[in-house]
């Protein structure tokens, strides 16, 4: 009977290991839907892919045969993609070792992104990016919520030229380790961002529809510089925690903005300059 038992656990750990292999440490890329649909086929049991994944294609409209990913040891990389209008498929993903981008790495130009993306459904699973996290020029992607699992991005955040009107999906998020650059989106307010009390590099915000910096209520330290411009902000109250800020400081170009209430507790400013125009 002991003998018996030990067989039927030495099978269910053999079953584990095989249904549960790494694969492609070269990496590999998509570009059509057929490669997708056959990924299961092409590489049976693979469930971790070691190198980096691009997927770029016109005809994609569907990841779903990327179901069995939980892993991915470079970076993820989903842009160009004209017709794709969600990454569901990607659920079981927890883990991106290098950056994830969805759009275009560089913020330009455009026609990189994914102009049909609506959301981020598939992420939902997804706590950790070791790398950066680039979401630019989607021009229809209202939404991160999906994202509300993420805990841990080890870079920087570009969030630029989508259609999001709020960064609700990081409240998970409680530091950022380098720059954050929020731009050319639809944003009114910054609310997602509550939970962040530090960022390590510069933070810029240029959002020409944001009218308050709700959402930044809990920031008290910046490692790099603060830049604010370009934005139709009627206040910044939304600093008032904010105490040090070790780079330099821009506000200008926020033609509503005539008051710099909301500063009154930063104590520490680095850098060799400050630009204040309102």
């Amino acid at each position: 009977m002991k003998k018996l038992t030990l067989l039927i656990v030495l099978a269910l750990i053999i079953q584990a290991i095989v249904s549960s292999q790494s694969c492609l440490p070269e990496g590999i890329t998509f570009s059509t839907q057929v490669q997708i649909d056959n990924f299961q086929i092409d590489y049976p049991n693979c469930t971790e892919i070691l190198g980096e994944v691009i997927i770029s294609g016109n005809e994609i409209t569907s990841l779903s045969g990327l179901n069995v990913l939980t892993f991915i040891g470079e970076y993820l990389s989903i842009e160009n993609n004209n017709i794709l209008t969600s990454l569901t498929g990607l659920e079981n993903l927890t883990s991106i070792q290098g950056d994830l981008n969805i759009g275009n790495w560089n913020l330009w130009p455009a026609m990189y992104g994914n102009p049909s993306l609506i959301s981020l459904d598939g992420l939902d699973n997804l706590a950790y990016i070791g790398g950066s996290l680039f979401i630019s020029f989607n021009d229809v992607l209202a939404s991160i919520t999906s994202l509300y699992n993420l805990s841990y991005v080890g870079g920087d955040y570009f969030i630029y030229g989508n259609a999001l009107t709020s960064l609700v999906g990081f409240e998970n998020i409680t530091s950022i380790n380098g720059d954050i650059f929020i731009g050319g989106n639809e944003l009114t307010s910054l609310t997602g961002l509550n939970n962040v009390t530090s960022i390590g590099g510069n933070l810029s915000i240029n959002e020409h529809s944001l009218t308050t910096l709700t959402g930044l209520n809990n920031l008290n330290y910046i490692g790099g510089g603060l830049s604010i411009e370009g934005n139709v902000l009627s206040s910044i109250i939304g600093l008032y925690n904010l105490t040090s800020v070790e780079g330099n400081i821009r506000i200008e170009y926020n033609p509503v903005l005539s008051s710099l209430t909301g500063l009154e507790n930063l104590t520490t400013i680095g850098g060799n300059g400050t630009n204040i125009g309102i």
